[in-house]
């Protein structure tokens, strides 16, 4: 009875970060469309922003100057 485990925990739902999850699917979405991109000539801005976010695991703001970079050459180029 008292030495019983609790399982309270095992029915307690896990946290889940909203913008996390939204820097993930932005950038899932970003790579999805990699096979667009590939006749632009910002194909090297959008590899710099993918090698970016794979090295700072989705960060958006840690990558800012890249992508920066890359949309200021796909908006020239619409």
């Amino acid at each position: 009875m008292g030495n019983q485990p609790s399982t309270a925990a095992d029915t307690t739902p896990t946290t889940v970060c909203k913008s996390c999850e939204e820097q993930r699917s932005k950038s899932k979405a970003i790579k999805q469309k990699a096979n667009q991109l590939t006749h632009s000539s910002c194909i090297d801005l959008y590899k710099a922003v993918e090698n970016c976010m794979e090295k700072k695991k989705g960060q958006i703001n840690l990558c800012q100057d890249q992508w920066a970079a890359f949309r200021a050459c796909h908006s020239n180029k619409k």
